[in-house]
């Protein structure tokens, strides 16, 4: 579902807003994360599993950044973004590195067609969304972004 579609437009966002000014206070941000997590599964589907995971990672480390202070914090601070960074890395910039290495190792490590970005929406919007399969190995890497 995209921003501008007739369906979220004319369904998806009246409902919403319908649901949240009925909600109560207490329920309104609820009703937003069950929204925003329907809109994402609508688009992405399996990928929604990797962002209910994020948000738990982040659910968690959040009370030991409030708790601790120190180099404490700092530590948690680190595994924080370092858990939400992998599976940026991995989803963009994978087949980048396989292909960047591909010479070196002799074969694509990640096939480039296999590996889709979860974290674009810009890219996504503008037609990046999916990478292309590596071509032959006498291919170079430019060949294959």
């Amino acid at each position: 579902m995209i921003f501008s579609s007739v369906t979220f437009l004319f369904l998806f966002l009246p409902l919403v807003l319908a649901l949240v000014s009925v909600s109560g206070r207490r329920y309104r941000n609820h009703v937003l994360l069950a929204a925003s997590l329907f809109f994402y599964f609508w688009g992405e589907g399996v990928f929604t599993l990797l962002l209910i995971g994020s948000m738990l990672v982040n659910f968690c480390i959040a009370p030991a950044l409030e708790q601790n202070s120190g180099k404490n914090r700092k530590l948690f601070l680190i595994i924080g973004v370092v858990l939400n960074l992998i599976p940026l890395f991995i989803f963009k910039y994978a087949g980048f590195f396989s292909e960047v290495f591909r010479p070196v190792l002799g074969r694509c490590v990640f096939r480039c067609r296999s590996i889709m970005i979860f974290s674009g929406y810009s890219d996504m919007a503008i037609g990046l969304g999916r990478q292309r399969p590596c071509a032959s190995r006498s291919s170079t890497a430019a060949s294959c972004s």
